[in-house]
C-alpha cells in the first residue's frame, strides 16, 4: 500500500495550530490525565489501585513524558498543545483527501481547532490522542479506498 505524502501545507496546519494553542494554553491545572500518571509513576495500575473512567493510555503516555522530562505540569501543557495540533492536522490531511480541496480543508482545520481551543489544547487529556488516532486510521482507510478504486 503506497501512502500519500505528508505535504507541505499539512506542515503549515500543524505549525499554525501550534502557535495558536502555544500562546492561548495559559493554565497550569492538575487534571485527571496528571494526577493518574504520577500515580502510574509511583506504581500504581489503574482499574486495580484507582477507578477511572478514562482510558489509561493517555496516563501511561504522559507518565512517560514525566519520566523522561521531570514531573512538571509544563511537560504536560506542551505534550497537550502538541497533540491538538497534530489533531488538526491530522484533520485538514484528512479533509484534503476526502474532499480534495484546499479550503475545503482548511475550513475542517477551522472547525477541528474550535473544537480542541475550548478546554483541550492546554494541558493533556485523553480526548486529543484519541481523536489524532482516529484521524490517522480514517486516513490510512481513506487511502487504501483511493488506491483500489472504491
Amino acid at each position: 500500500m503506497r501512502r500519500r505524502p505528508f505535504n507541505a501545507d499539512t506542515a503549515l496546519v500543524f505549525l499554525g495550530a501550534l502557535l495558536l494553542f502555544g500562546t492561548t494554553a495559559t493554565g497550569f491545572q492538575a487534571r485527571v490525565t496528571d494526577l493518574s500518571a504520577l500515580r502510574v509513576l509511583d506504581g500504581d495500575v489503574p482499574y486495580r489501585d484507582f477507578w477511572t473512567m478514562y482510558a489509561p493510555g493517555s496516563f501511561v503516555t504522559l507518565a512517560a513524558a514525566f519520566a523522561l522530562f521531570g514531573r512538571e505540569l509544563l511537560i504536560s501543557n506542551l505534550l497537550g498543545v502538541t497533540t491538538s495540533a497534530a489533531a488538526v492536522a491530522m484533520f485538514y490531511r484528512f479533509a484534503k483527501g476526502a474532499c480534495g480541496t484546499i479550503p475545503a480543508a482548511s475550513i475542517a482545520a477551522l472547525v477541528a481547532v474550535a473544537f480542541l481551543s475550548t478546554s483541550y489544547a492546554d494541558g493533556f487529556t485523553s480526548y486529543p490522542p484519541a481523536l489524532l488516532l482516529i484521524l490517522m486510521a480514517a486516513d490510512r482507510v481513506m487511502t487504501r479506498c483511493h488506491e483500489s478504486g472504491a
